[in-house]
């Protein structure tokens, strides 16, 4: 190739791109941390009553059910699957370490006791129970993103 078929742009043009889109960029930071503090995560002391789930979405703040006021933790990891339960889906290659509730296919029932860190879910009549994560752990979270 020639240098004819390149586009030339002078460095003031290069300098007014590259702010535009750093700012672009913040702003989009910006207003995800906004998004994220105004959401309403099941926490440790909330009940979740039975609910039945057919398809979650998923997102890096939490699972988002249809009909459904709470964003539950998406990174809840299995901690009992006593019958075997072996139809996860995963969204990357590599086999997990662990199974986190993120991976379970939906339809399926949920629930959870107040002041109770497990989810229960009961998928195709098997019994999966589900760690959150520790008030201690969400309380560091929370101090985390109140910094920006």
């Amino acid at each position: 190739m020639s240098e004819d078929n390149y586009i030339k742009f002078s460095p003031k043009w290069t300098m007014i791109w590259i702010s535009i889109l750093g700012l672009l960029f913040i702003f989009g930071i910006h207003l995800e941390i906004k998004k994220a503090h105004s959401l309403n995560y099941l926490s440790y002391d909330k009940q979740m009553d039975t609910t039945f789930v057919v398809n979650p979405y998923s997102s890096r703040r939490g699972l988002f059910y249809d009909d459904y006021e709470y964003v539950v933790d998406a990174c809840a990891e299995l901690v009992e699957n006593n019958q075997g339960y072996d139809d996860w889906i995963f969204y990357h290659n590599a086999v997990p370490l662990f199974h986190q509730i993120s991976d379970l296919p939906g339809p399926y029932y949920m629930f959870k006791a107040a002041n109770n860190d497990t989810i229960v879910v009961i998928k195709d009549n098997y019994l999966l129970k589900f760690q959150m994560h520790t008030p201690d752990a969400l309380s560091r979270k929370d101090k985390y993103w109140k910094g920006f």
